[in-house]
């Protein structure tokens, strides 16, 4: 994401806010606890009023902003594709005594399902693709469920991928070229942000950390199995893997650990929540972040993970994949080093150059803080995002 696209905007910004026209944000489920990024985007918007529409409020994160939940909602099916014509109705008569001037929705399966209700305003919308529902959602239904996605490409002014592999896709899946725009939302790199880091501890063992669900995708599992390379291999043991997250791939992750003799090397923090004090200790206290995704049979693949932007603004150096939006915000060598996904040799490899050698971490480290300051940062992000508004608005006017 270059600086060069707010350069173009930045009266406009001043003008909405003498007006502080609202916009609707809609997702299903406001949010599940690993979802800061969608409800960090909400709550740095200064320049519109929002509003944010919800079937289940589970209240898992903060928000600042007023949430609006319709009337029967605990009676909603939790696993339709659709919101009912019934429940939409009564939505839309609870949204319409406000004055909505635009709708943003994140997740297309969520613009899919909230179809019934967005097609009821004539204001222009957009939607927010964040991964699996650009990647393994079209898979489903033996490859019929991308038939559910055109509606939405017709009815929708905008959508905002996060990188070129994101935008691929949804032209893919038949989203016109025209009504694609690149967006990455950013994350608070004031919060992450380490500048006092030292890469040079001797005698200390060196602290890799991975943050994340357990899932396939994610693959940590692949992690333990470069490290019993590390060790058998390059006969490195001075070392200690520290795990931050929760989900069921846990078993297989220590498992793998077991079978390798190296489960006593993993530490696991379990689920540590995005507002806990300790959570932005686990990447100071670290000295390498791994995370090495992989796209899965089904298609299933990230967007940018959040965590590795949070790892570069706390100067870690990353250990990462070429994969899906990774190295759009990742040059290998520069900011990180990248293998192929799957590559555990080359994953074991690059993590063996970064625990024997201090200058490669602090090089890496540098240069990937100052990446996310200059062009990762949440408030970057909120810039680009309230501009892309005014554009539409702009026009729709």
């Amino acid at each position: 994401m270059s600086l060069g696209i707010l350069a173009t905007c930045g009266t406009s910004i001043v003008a909405v806010k003498e007006y502080m026209k609202t916009v609707l944000h809609l997702e299903r489920k406001f949010s599940a606890p690993t979802e800061s990024f969608i409800v960090n985007q909400i709550n740095s918007i200064q320049g519109y009023r929002v509003i944010v529409g919800t079937m289940v409020q589970t209240q898992s994160l903060h928000c600042t902003k007023e949430i609006c939940v319709p009337p029967r909602s605990s009676f909603v099916s939790r696993s339709a594709k659709y919101l009912s014509s019934r429940i939409a109705s009564e939505f839309f008569n609870v949204l319409s005594q406000r004055t909505i001037d635009l709708i943003h929705t994140h997740y297309l399966v969520d613009a899919m399902y909230f179809h019934k209700l967005t097609s009821r305003f004539s204001v222009p919308k957009i939607c927010s693709c964040y991964g699996y529902d650009t990647s393994s959602f079209p898979t489903r239904y033996f490859g019929f469920a991308r038939h559910f996605y055109p509606p939405v490409f017709r009815e929708y002014t905008k959508f905002l991928a996060m990188s070129e592999d994101m935008k691929h896709d949804l032209q893919l899946l038949g989203c016109s070229e025209t009504k694609i725009q690149l967006h990455y939302f950013g994350i608070e790199v004031s919060r992450f942000l380490n500048t006092t880091r030292s890469y040079d501890r001797p005698g200390r063992k060196c602290i890799i950390l991975s943050v994340g669900t357990f899932e396939e995708k994610k693959a940590q599992h692949l992690v333990v199995r470069a490290l019993a390379i590390l060790q058998s291999k390059y006969e490195f043991d001075n070392y200690e893997y520290h795990l931050v997250g929760s989900g069921d791939y846990e078993r297989i992750i220590r498992s793998e650990a077991l079978r390798l003799n190296v489960l006593h090397k993993i530490v696991f923090h379990g689920h540590v929540p995005y507002y806990d004090t300790r959570f932005p200790e686990m990447y100071t206290n670290a000295d390498i972040f791994v995370l090495p995704s992989i796209t899965l049979k089904n298609n299933d693949k990230e967007g940018i993970p959040g965590a590795i932007v949070e790892a570069m603004a706390n100067g870690l150096p990353v250990a990462s994949t070429f994969h899906a939006g990774i190295p759009s915000i990742i040059r290998n060598e520069r900011e990180g080093l990248l293998v192929q996904e799957r590559d555990i040799e080359g994953l074991a490899e690059a993590l063996y150059r970064l625990v024997t050698d201090p200058e490669l971490r602090k090089n890496l480290g540098t240069n990937a803080r100052e990446k996310a300051k200059k062009e990762l940062d949440l408030i970057i992000g909120t810039q680009h995002l309230e501009c892309i508004y005014n554009e539409i608005l702009n026009r729709h006017e």
